[in-house]
Protein backbone atom coordinates (compact mmCIF):
# COMPACT_ATOMS: atom_id res chain seq x y z
CA UNK A 1 0.00 0.00 0.00
CA UNK A 2 1.38 3.39 -1.04
CA UNK A 3 0.24 6.28 1.14
CA UNK A 4 -1.48 9.05 -0.76
CA UNK A 5 0.53 12.29 -0.42
CA UNK A 6 -1.25 15.39 0.94
CA UNK A 7 -1.73 16.90 -2.52
CA UNK A 8 -3.56 13.74 -3.68
CA UNK A 9 -5.86 13.85 -0.65
CA UNK A 10 -6.52 17.54 -1.23
CA UNK A 11 -7.28 16.89 -4.90
CA UNK A 12 -9.73 14.11 -4.04
CA UNK A 13 -11.58 16.35 -1.57
CA UNK A 14 -11.66 19.21 -4.08
CA UNK A 15 -13.04 16.86 -6.73
CA UNK A 16 -15.99 15.61 -4.69
CA UNK A 17 -16.67 19.14 -3.45
CA UNK A 18 -17.01 20.53 -6.96
CA UNK A 19 -19.75 18.17 -8.20
CA UNK A 20 -22.78 20.22 -9.31
CA UNK A 21 -25.90 19.36 -7.30
CA UNK A 22 -28.06 18.88 -10.37
CA UNK A 23 -25.81 16.17 -11.76
CA UNK A 24 -26.00 13.82 -8.80
CA UNK A 25 -27.83 15.00 -5.69
CA UNK A 26 -31.12 15.79 -7.46
CA UNK A 27 -31.38 12.73 -9.71
CA UNK A 28 -32.77 10.09 -7.36
CA UNK A 29 -33.76 7.72 -10.18
CA UNK A 30 -30.19 7.66 -11.42
CA UNK A 31 -28.80 7.01 -7.95
CA UNK A 32 -31.22 4.13 -7.39
CA UNK A 33 -30.35 2.54 -10.73
CA UNK A 34 -26.62 2.88 -10.06
CA UNK A 35 -26.88 1.22 -6.63
CA UNK A 36 -28.84 -1.70 -8.12
CA UNK A 37 -26.27 -2.11 -10.89
CA UNK A 38 -23.47 -2.04 -8.31
CA UNK A 39 -25.19 -4.81 -6.35
CA UNK A 40 -25.43 -6.90 -9.52
CA UNK A 41 -21.73 -6.46 -10.29
CA UNK A 42 -20.71 -7.47 -6.78
CA UNK A 43 -22.97 -10.52 -6.95
CA UNK A 44 -21.29 -11.53 -10.20
CA UNK A 45 -17.73 -11.02 -8.95
CA UNK A 46 -16.79 -14.60 -8.10
CA UNK A 47 -13.30 -13.61 -6.99
CA UNK A 48 -14.25 -10.95 -4.45
CA UNK A 49 -14.62 -13.33 -1.50
CA UNK A 50 -11.20 -14.78 -2.27
CA UNK A 51 -9.59 -11.34 -2.14
CA UNK A 52 -11.29 -10.76 1.22
CA UNK A 53 -9.80 -14.00 2.53
CA UNK A 54 -6.33 -13.08 1.24
CA UNK A 55 -6.30 -9.65 2.87
CA UNK A 56 -8.15 -10.29 6.14
CA UNK A 57 -7.52 -13.98 6.84
CA UNK A 58 -11.20 -14.56 7.60
CA UNK A 59 -12.68 -17.95 6.69
CA UNK A 60 -14.16 -18.09 3.21
CA UNK A 61 -17.66 -18.80 4.54
CA UNK A 62 -17.53 -15.58 6.50
CA UNK A 63 -16.20 -13.73 3.46
CA UNK A 64 -19.16 -14.92 1.40
CA UNK A 65 -21.52 -13.76 4.15
CA UNK A 66 -19.89 -10.34 4.06
CA UNK A 67 -20.25 -10.06 0.28
CA UNK A 68 -23.91 -11.08 0.46
CA UNK A 69 -24.54 -8.48 3.17
CA UNK A 70 -22.98 -5.75 1.06
CA UNK A 71 -25.26 -6.65 -1.86
CA UNK A 72 -28.25 -6.44 0.45
CA UNK A 73 -27.12 -3.00 1.70
CA UNK A 74 -26.93 -1.69 -1.86
CA UNK A 75 -30.33 -3.07 -2.85
CA UNK A 76 -32.05 -1.77 0.27
CA UNK A 77 -30.67 1.72 -0.20
CA UNK A 78 -31.44 1.68 -3.91
CA UNK A 79 -35.08 1.53 -2.84
CA UNK A 80 -34.49 4.18 -0.20
CA UNK A 81 -33.15 6.56 -2.85
CA UNK A 82 -36.65 6.70 -4.37
CA UNK A 83 -38.41 7.29 -1.05
CA UNK A 84 -39.63 10.85 -0.42
CA UNK A 85 -38.27 11.67 3.03
CA UNK A 86 -39.62 15.21 3.33
CA UNK A 87 -42.66 15.98 5.49
CA UNK A 88 -45.28 18.70 5.51
CA UNK A 89 -47.82 19.79 8.07
CA UNK A 90 -50.22 22.56 9.05
CA UNK A 91 -49.25 25.07 11.72
CA UNK A 92 -51.67 26.62 14.26
CA UNK A 93 -51.86 29.85 12.26
CA UNK A 94 -53.05 27.98 9.16
CA UNK A 95 -49.76 28.12 7.30
CA UNK A 96 -47.81 25.04 6.22
CA UNK A 97 -44.34 23.88 7.23
CA UNK A 98 -42.22 21.74 4.96
CA UNK A 99 -39.22 19.71 6.10
CA UNK A 100 -36.85 18.90 3.25
CA UNK A 101 -33.92 16.55 3.80
CA UNK A 102 -30.82 17.45 1.81
CA UNK A 103 -27.47 15.63 1.44
CA UNK A 104 -24.92 16.84 3.95
CA UNK A 105 -22.31 17.34 1.23
CA UNK A 106 -18.78 15.98 0.79
CA UNK A 107 -18.18 13.17 3.28
CA UNK A 108 -15.18 11.03 4.26
CA UNK A 109 -15.48 7.31 5.06
CA UNK A 110 -12.62 5.74 7.02
CA UNK A 111 -13.18 2.00 7.06
CA UNK A 112 -11.73 -0.85 9.16
CA UNK A 113 -10.02 -3.98 7.92
CA UNK A 114 -12.12 -6.61 9.69
CA UNK A 115 -15.29 -6.30 7.54
CA UNK A 116 -14.07 -3.88 4.89
CA UNK A 117 -16.70 -4.47 2.20
CA UNK A 118 -19.85 -4.65 4.31
CA UNK A 119 -18.91 -1.84 6.69
CA UNK A 120 -18.05 0.39 3.76
CA UNK A 121 -21.28 -0.22 1.83
CA UNK A 122 -23.48 -0.31 4.93
CA UNK A 123 -22.61 3.39 5.42
CA UNK A 124 -21.70 4.50 1.91
CA UNK A 125 -24.84 3.13 0.23
CA UNK A 126 -27.32 5.24 2.24
CA UNK A 127 -25.05 8.26 1.84
CA UNK A 128 -24.98 7.89 -1.94
CA UNK A 129 -28.72 7.23 -1.93
CA UNK A 130 -29.14 10.58 -0.19
CA UNK A 131 -26.97 12.28 -2.79
CA UNK A 132 -23.68 12.96 -1.00
CA UNK A 133 -20.26 12.80 -2.61
CA UNK A 134 -17.60 10.78 -0.85
CA UNK A 135 -13.92 10.07 -0.40
CA UNK A 136 -13.04 6.65 1.04
CA UNK A 137 -9.91 5.97 3.10
CA UNK A 138 -9.65 2.19 3.66
CA UNK A 139 -7.50 0.48 6.22
CA UNK A 140 -3.98 -0.11 4.85
CA UNK A 141 -4.47 -3.87 5.30
CA UNK A 142 -7.52 -3.97 3.00
CA UNK A 143 -6.82 -1.31 0.40
CA UNK A 144 -6.89 -3.79 -2.49
CA UNK A 145 -10.34 -5.26 -1.81
CA UNK A 146 -11.75 -1.79 -1.12
CA UNK A 147 -10.47 -0.45 -4.42
CA UNK A 148 -11.91 -3.47 -6.19
CA UNK A 149 -15.36 -2.76 -4.74
CA UNK A 150 -15.16 0.96 -5.56
CA UNK A 151 -14.06 0.13 -9.11
CA UNK A 152 -17.20 -1.99 -9.47
CA UNK A 153 -19.19 1.02 -8.29
CA UNK A 154 -17.63 3.19 -10.97
CA UNK A 155 -18.43 0.53 -13.57
CA UNK A 156 -22.02 0.52 -12.31
CA UNK A 157 -22.32 4.23 -12.98
CA UNK A 158 -21.15 6.07 -9.86
CA UNK A 159 -19.37 9.06 -11.38
CA UNK A 160 -15.63 9.14 -10.75
CA UNK A 161 -15.90 12.67 -9.36
CA UNK A 162 -18.59 11.55 -6.87
CA UNK A 163 -16.56 8.75 -5.29
CA UNK A 164 -12.81 8.92 -4.69
CA UNK A 165 -10.36 6.64 -2.84
CA UNK A 166 -7.18 7.66 -1.02
CA UNK A 167 -4.73 5.38 0.78
CA UNK A 168 -2.79 5.75 3.97
CA UNK A 169 -2.66 5.25 7.71
CA UNK A 170 -4.18 7.20 10.57
CA UNK A 171 -2.54 10.48 9.66
CA UNK A 172 -4.64 10.72 6.49
CA UNK A 173 -7.81 10.98 8.56
CA UNK A 174 -6.63 13.27 11.36
CA UNK A 175 -8.03 16.42 9.73
CA UNK A 176 -11.67 15.25 9.90
CA UNK A 177 -14.29 17.68 11.11
CA UNK A 178 -17.69 16.75 12.55
CA UNK A 179 -16.72 13.09 13.02
CA UNK A 180 -19.33 10.43 13.66
CA UNK A 181 -17.58 7.35 15.04
CA UNK A 182 -18.63 3.75 15.51
CA UNK A 183 -16.45 2.28 18.24
CA UNK A 184 -16.92 -1.20 19.56
CA UNK A 185 -17.18 -2.14 23.19
CA UNK A 186 -16.03 -5.34 24.91
CA UNK A 187 -19.17 -7.36 24.25
CA UNK A 188 -20.59 -9.49 27.04
CA UNK A 189 -22.97 -12.43 27.16
CA UNK A 190 -25.20 -12.50 30.24
CA UNK A 191 -26.22 -16.06 31.10
CA UNK A 192 -29.18 -16.01 33.46
CA UNK A 193 -29.66 -18.52 36.22
CA UNK A 194 -32.43 -20.47 34.46
CA UNK A 195 -30.60 -20.67 31.11
CA UNK A 196 -29.30 -23.80 29.42
CA UNK A 197 -25.67 -23.16 30.37
CA UNK A 198 -24.19 -25.65 27.90
CA UNK A 199 -26.12 -24.27 24.94
CA UNK A 200 -25.41 -20.66 25.90
CA UNK A 201 -21.68 -21.15 26.26
CA UNK A 202 -21.47 -23.13 23.04
CA UNK A 203 -22.94 -20.09 21.28
CA UNK A 204 -20.60 -17.82 23.23
CA UNK A 205 -17.55 -19.77 22.09
CA UNK A 206 -18.68 -19.65 18.46
CA UNK A 207 -19.30 -15.91 18.75
CA UNK A 208 -15.81 -15.43 20.19
CA UNK A 209 -14.03 -16.57 17.05
CA UNK A 210 -15.96 -14.59 14.43
CA UNK A 211 -13.21 -12.89 12.40
CA UNK A 212 -10.84 -14.57 14.86
CA UNK A 213 -12.36 -12.42 17.60
CA UNK A 214 -11.30 -9.22 15.82
CA UNK A 215 -14.66 -7.45 15.57
CA UNK A 216 -16.86 -5.26 17.74
CA UNK A 217 -19.64 -7.83 18.02
CA UNK A 218 -17.43 -10.77 18.97
CA UNK A 219 -18.57 -12.12 22.33
CA UNK A 220 -15.55 -11.28 24.43
CA UNK A 221 -16.88 -11.76 27.97
CA UNK A 222 -19.30 -14.08 29.73
CA UNK A 223 -21.12 -13.17 32.94
CA UNK A 224 -22.70 -16.08 34.82
CA UNK A 225 -24.24 -16.67 38.25
CA UNK A 226 -21.48 -17.11 40.80
CA UNK A 227 -22.63 -20.58 41.81
CA UNK A 228 -22.11 -21.80 38.22
CA UNK A 229 -18.75 -20.13 37.54
CA UNK A 230 -16.60 -23.28 37.78
CA UNK A 231 -19.02 -25.26 35.62
CA UNK A 232 -19.02 -22.46 33.06
CA UNK A 233 -15.22 -22.34 32.96
CA UNK A 234 -15.04 -26.07 32.33
CA UNK A 235 -17.61 -25.89 29.53
CA UNK A 236 -15.77 -23.04 27.81
CA UNK A 237 -12.42 -24.85 28.02
CA UNK A 238 -14.00 -27.97 26.53
CA UNK A 239 -15.59 -26.03 23.68
CA UNK A 240 -12.41 -24.12 22.86
CA UNK A 241 -10.32 -27.29 22.99
CA UNK A 242 -12.05 -28.44 19.81
CA UNK A 243 -11.13 -25.28 17.90
CA UNK A 244 -7.91 -24.74 16.02
CA UNK A 245 -6.91 -22.37 13.22
CA UNK A 246 -7.16 -23.74 9.70
CA UNK A 247 -6.50 -22.57 6.17
CA UNK A 248 -9.21 -19.89 5.77
CA UNK A 249 -9.71 -20.86 2.12
CA UNK A 250 -11.22 -24.18 3.23
CA UNK A 251 -15.01 -24.33 3.36
CA UNK A 252 -14.92 -26.03 6.76
CA UNK A 253 -12.56 -23.50 8.37
CA UNK A 254 -14.09 -21.65 11.34
CA UNK A 255 -10.99 -19.91 12.68
CA UNK A 256 -8.41 -18.20 10.48
CA UNK A 257 -5.22 -16.27 11.25
CA UNK A 258 -4.99 -12.85 12.84
CA UNK A 259 -4.56 -9.77 10.70
CA UNK A 260 -0.86 -9.22 11.46
CA UNK A 261 2.19 -10.38 13.37
CA UNK A 262 1.79 -7.47 15.79
CA UNK A 263 -1.74 -8.62 16.63
CA UNK A 264 -0.52 -12.13 17.38
CA UNK A 265 2.26 -10.73 19.58
CA UNK A 266 -0.16 -8.49 21.48
CA UNK A 267 -2.58 -11.32 22.23
CA UNK A 268 0.23 -13.62 23.29
CA UNK A 269 1.38 -10.92 25.71
CA UNK A 270 -2.17 -10.68 27.12
CA UNK A 271 -2.20 -14.40 27.85
CA UNK A 272 1.27 -14.35 29.40
CA UNK A 273 0.35 -11.34 31.56
CA UNK A 274 -2.78 -13.17 32.69
CA UNK A 275 -0.60 -15.96 34.02
CA UNK A 276 1.58 -13.55 36.02
CA UNK A 277 -1.56 -11.91 37.46
CA UNK A 278 -2.74 -15.32 38.70
CA UNK A 279 -5.59 -15.40 36.22
CA UNK A 280 -5.81 -18.79 34.56
CA UNK A 281 -4.99 -18.55 30.84
CA UNK A 282 -5.27 -21.86 29.05
CA UNK A 283 -4.02 -22.85 25.63
CA UNK A 284 -2.96 -26.20 24.30
CA UNK A 285 -0.72 -27.12 21.37
CA UNK A 286 -2.36 -26.76 17.99
CA UNK A 287 -1.71 -28.51 14.69
CA UNK A 288 1.49 -27.99 12.78
CA UNK A 289 1.33 -25.97 9.60
CA UNK A 290 -1.31 -23.59 10.90
CA UNK A 291 -1.68 -20.25 9.08
CA UNK A 292 0.72 -17.40 9.79
CA UNK A 293 -0.05 -15.23 12.80
CA UNK A 294 -2.30 -17.81 14.44
CA UNK A 295 -2.51 -18.68 18.10
CA UNK A 296 -2.45 -22.44 18.78
CA UNK A 297 -6.12 -22.23 19.81
CA UNK A 298 -8.51 -19.69 21.32
CA UNK A 299 -7.57 -18.72 24.87
CA UNK A 300 -9.72 -18.53 27.98
CA UNK A 301 -8.99 -16.09 30.78
CA UNK A 302 -10.93 -16.96 33.89
CA UNK A 303 -12.76 -14.84 36.46
CA UNK A 304 -13.81 -11.22 36.14
CA UNK A 305 -10.67 -9.16 36.82
CA UNK A 306 -10.37 -5.44 35.94
CA UNK A 307 -7.73 -6.16 33.32
CA UNK A 308 -10.23 -8.23 31.36
CA UNK A 309 -12.35 -5.19 30.53
CA UNK A 310 -10.10 -4.15 27.67
CA UNK A 311 -10.34 -6.32 24.59
CA UNK A 312 -7.11 -7.74 23.12
CA UNK A 313 -8.79 -7.94 19.72
CA UNK A 314 -8.52 -11.68 19.12
CA UNK A 315 -9.90 -15.12 20.00
CA UNK A 316 -9.47 -14.76 23.77
CA UNK A 317 -12.47 -15.27 26.01
CA UNK A 318 -12.53 -13.36 29.29
CA UNK A 319 -14.80 -15.21 31.61
CA UNK A 320 -16.70 -16.23 33.39
CA UNK A 321 -17.32 -13.08 35.38
CA UNK A 322 -19.63 -13.67 38.28
CA UNK A 323 -22.69 -11.83 39.55
CA UNK A 324 -25.87 -12.43 41.47
CA UNK A 325 -27.83 -12.36 38.23
CA UNK A 326 -31.33 -12.20 39.65
CA UNK A 327 -30.29 -8.61 40.34
CA UNK A 328 -30.08 -7.69 36.69
CA UNK A 329 -28.64 -4.24 37.39
CA UNK A 330 -25.43 -5.80 38.71
CA UNK A 331 -25.09 -7.98 35.61
CA UNK A 332 -25.57 -4.98 33.33
CA UNK A 333 -23.03 -3.01 35.41
CA UNK A 334 -20.43 -5.73 34.82
CA UNK A 335 -21.27 -5.82 31.11
CA UNK A 336 -20.80 -2.06 30.87
CA UNK A 337 -17.64 -1.90 32.96
CA UNK A 338 -15.33 -0.96 30.09
CA UNK A 339 -13.43 2.33 30.04
CA UNK A 340 -13.64 4.88 27.26
CA UNK A 341 -10.16 5.09 25.77
CA UNK A 342 -8.43 8.47 26.05
CA UNK A 343 -7.46 8.38 22.36
CA UNK A 344 -11.11 8.05 21.40
CA UNK A 345 -11.89 11.10 23.52
CA UNK A 346 -9.18 13.08 21.72
CA UNK A 347 -10.73 12.19 18.37
CA UNK A 348 -13.96 13.98 19.24
CA UNK A 349 -12.77 16.51 21.84
CA UNK A 350 -14.84 17.40 24.88
CA UNK A 351 -18.20 17.23 23.13
CA UNK A 352 -19.23 13.58 23.04
CA UNK A 353 -22.59 14.16 21.38
CA UNK A 354 -21.32 12.51 18.21
CA UNK A 355 -19.45 9.77 20.06
CA UNK A 356 -20.89 6.26 20.06
CA UNK A 357 -19.44 3.54 22.25
CA UNK A 358 -21.36 0.50 21.06
CA UNK A 359 -22.07 -2.11 23.68
CA UNK A 360 -23.30 -5.46 22.38
CA UNK A 361 -24.90 -7.47 25.17
CA UNK A 362 -25.83 -11.01 24.15
CA UNK A 363 -28.66 -12.34 26.33
CA UNK A 364 -28.97 -16.08 26.82
CA UNK A 365 -31.79 -17.11 29.06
Amino acid sequence: MTESPPEVVDRAVATISAVPRARWARDHRRRAAVLRAWADLISGDTGLAGVLVEETGKPVREARTEVAGSVDALLFNAGLARLPLGTAGSLPDGSEAHLIREPVGPTAFITPWNWPVLLLLRDLAPALAAGVTAVVKPSPQTSRVTRRVVDLGHRAGVPWEVLQVVDGGGAVGETMTRPLLELGGKAAMLVLDDADLCAALSRAADAAVVTSGQMCMACARVVVPEKRAHEAAALLRERFAGMAPADPRRDDAALGPLISASSAERITEVLERARTEDVVARRSPGPSGRPAWSLPEPGTRERGRPGLRRGPGGPVRAGPGVADLPRDAEAVRLANATPVRSRRRRLVGDGLAQFTELKHIHLAG
